[in-house]
């Protein structure tokens, strides 16, 4: 195939204006025949990038001619023979880049194709150009004995200018010009005056990218794909947190290149385009600071522990001011620095703790570290008192899910922590402590009714309460034996008895989960005929309190069918506690936050935590998932709002 596209090329380009190598009379080249054809119609037209399949079709190919070389002499192909050659593009003026293309035929191969750079100062090596390699002179006159070829032009502002393609011949040895001769005596310069229509259908693709860093992908874009020409494609780009937002572009961030500045954006699909949401990173973080006389960044001298706003990306200095420096630690008690004056790259939230010759004086001290349940450090320091115990306690027991917290447990001695307890431990061989929470189990159930539906008729399963620390997983398999069916006949879940709307078409098990006195109806509907398609359903809520802290559990479960592609999951929800229109309610929308999951499978199970200090605090939020479905089209798919407080959501009200 690339060498029916090279002579493609070849051709079109020489014939495509009718001006190669001047005859003459020492090198006796031989002449061509070059005619007018009619203008050709309805091309497909490609990507000069990609020739494996067109981008757009042309209706109008307005410069055609046909060219015909006569037979060299012998002489010519003892000499030139293994001379390598190009064409040479020159151009009368700037033309302006994607703007104009070239066709070229030999036999029963053709291709057209889109030219992508700014020309017209410099002449272009089209061969060279391509990534061809290198092509002989011989080559040229053997495998090409007739070719058609033409020009189109697709914008306004190329109107009066024109194009002059020369072959040229290289010396083999260094590649040097060294002759450049028109193989016909009247060369033929072709002008545009007109523009061509482009047909269709166009590919419109996204990427998303932060000017600062390089990075692509850091968000997930809709309404790339396929159109005709003249269809709207409504573009969305999300609002990111720590990101500006600086507009579309096509292709490299300039200004001139800029389409808009919004994030929702409606483009008129008139060709194909690589278009850029370009995003700036920054933002500030909080930069926690335990000692006394230090400036952060040359600022104020500090006389206690302080906290400070940092620009995310920039360096930040930490300056002791005393004179019994030993050296700086981090949030793990790692030394990070044994110099007075340290320089760092603030990229997130960060703590540093100074320690001096006092600090490390004290014989009895101990260190304390206080983590969840998923071993993530709440708080931690060292201690000399009970006094200094109870101050390092977390302000907040760590939740979990469909659990009660009970009490905190010193790991090394299984006893439980209490600031007594703990400073019972200084001066021991023990010089670090973990401590680490213990939970008990909920006293509260939910209910859970799990039918079958098969031939209209309805089949209990299952219909028990469930404590409200367990997800209760229905399995298909439990269904088709009530029934004394084959599972192989099922067809879809439902979150109901009656309506039977797919919530999943998972093929083996779907979970709930769910909070005091809920009732959750599952019915696993068998024998109906449907094409699984995409899914996202909110199946349960747990919740739990400590003290004044309230906290809901969301879960939802999603499913894709084969041949589809998960981009992104999770939940996108209201922040100021407003209760939006389920239209309004979407990613990057504002006042939302969105909750996102880290799966690439096309199933999976997700659970969102809200905590609250205020129990009437109204919540409005809603699943997603935002997916590739099997032609390629990126969607964006969300399931039912949700809206209530914490004592609606749970039935406490």
């Amino acid at each position: 195939m690339k060498s029916k596209v090279l002579i493609s090329l070849l051709v079109f380009t020489a014939l495509l204006f009718g001006m190669i190598l001047n005859v003459s009379a020492k090198l006796y080249i031989p002449e061509v025949t070059v005619t007018q054809e009619k203008p050709l119609t309805n091309k497909d037209v490609y990507d000069i990038n990609d020739l494996s399949k067109p981008v757009t079709r042309v209706d109008s190919i307005p410069a055609v001619f046909r060219f015909t070389p006569d037979e060299p002499t012998q002489q010519v192909r003892d000499h030139y023979y293994d001379y390598l050659c190009d064409f040479k593009v020159t151009f009368s003026d700037l033309f302006v880049p994607e703007s104009f293309g070239f066709y070229g035929a030999y036999g029963s191969e053709e291709v057209a194709f889109l030219y992508p750079e700014k020309t017209g100062k410099e002449p272009v090596y089209l061969l060279k150009a391509l990534g061809f390699g290198e092509v002989t002179y011989g080559e040229l006159l053997d495998k090409i004995q007739e070719f058609v070829c033409g020009a189109f032009n697709l914008s306004e502002a190329n109107i009066g200018k024109s194009i002059t393609v020369d072959l040229v011949i290289m010396d083999p040895k260094n590649k040097s010009v060294i002759e450049d001769y028109p193989m016909i005596d009247d060369p033929v310069e072709y002008k545009f005056e007109d523009v061509s229509e482009l047909v269709g259908p166009f590919t419109i693709t996204l990427t998303s990218k932060d000017v600062n860093g390089g990075d692509e992908g850091i968000a997930t874009l809709t309404g790339g794909g396929i159109y005709q020409n003249g269809e709207v494609a409504h573009l969305t780009a999300p609002a990111l947190e720590g990101y500006e937002f600086l507009g579309w572009y096509s292709g490299v961030y300039d200004a001139s290149k800029r389409l808009s500045g919004l994030l929702k954006f409606d483009l008129t699909v008139d060709r194909s385009l690589n278009l850029h949401a370009y995003y700036r990173s920054g933002g500030k973080g909080q930069l926690h600071v335990a000692g006394s006389s230090y400036t952060v960044n040359g600022g104020e001298e500090q006389t206690g522990d302080s906290d400070f706003d940092i620009v995310i990306g920039t360096k930040a200095k930490v300056s002791y001011t005393g004179e019994d420096f030993l050296y700086w630690v981090n949030i793990s008690n790692n030394i990070v620095s044994t110099e007075p004056d340290f320089t760092f790259t603030f990229v997130n939230e960060t703590t540093l703790r100074l320690i001096t010759s006092r600090n490390k004086e004290m014989e009895k001290s101990i260190y304390v570290i206080f983590r969840n349940a998923y071993a993530q450090i709440l708080t931690a320091g060292r201690i000399i008192d009970e006094e200094g115990a109870e101050e390092l306690f977390p302000k907040n027991n760590p939740g979990m899910m469909g659990l009660e917290f009970d009490k905190w447990i010193i790991e090394a001695t299984g006893e439980e922590a209490t600031p007594r307890s703990i400073a019972d431990l200084i001066g021991t061989d023990l010089t670090t402590i973990m401590i680490s929470p213990v939970y008990k189990e909920a006293a509260y159930k939910y209910h859970v009714k799990f039918f079958a539906n098969y031939s209209g008729g309805t089949y209990a399963v299952f219909d028990s309460g469930v404590p409200v620390s367990d997800p209760y997983v229905a399995y298909v398999a439990d269904a088709a034996e009530v029934l004394g069916i084959d599972a192989s006949t099922f067809s879809f879940w439902a979150l109901d008895e009656d309506a039977l709307i797919p919530a999943s078409y998972d093929p083996e098990q779907f979970t709930v989960t769910g909070s005091a006195d809920q009732v959750i109806t599952i019915t696993a509907v068998f024998e109906h005929d449907v094409d699984p398609e995409p899914v996202v359903a909110i199946t349960g809520f747990t919740a739990s309190e400590n003290g004044n802290k309230y906290r809901l559990s969301v879960t939802m479960n999603f499913y894709l069918p084969e041949g589809y592609t998960l981009h992104k999951s999770g939940f996108v929800r209201s922040t100021d506690g407003k209760i939006f229109e389920e239209e309004d309610l979407v990613i990057g929308a504002e006042f939302t936050k969105v909750h996102e999951t880290s799966f690439t499978a096309n199933s999976g199970i997700y659970t969102m935590n809200l905590n609250t200090s205020d129990p009437n605090k109204k919540f409005c939020f809603r699943a997603f998932i935002t997916f590739t479905d099997s032609e390629g089209v990126l969607h964006t798919l969300y399931s039912s709002m949700v809206r209530g407080s914490y004592k609606s959501l749970t039935g406490q009200e």
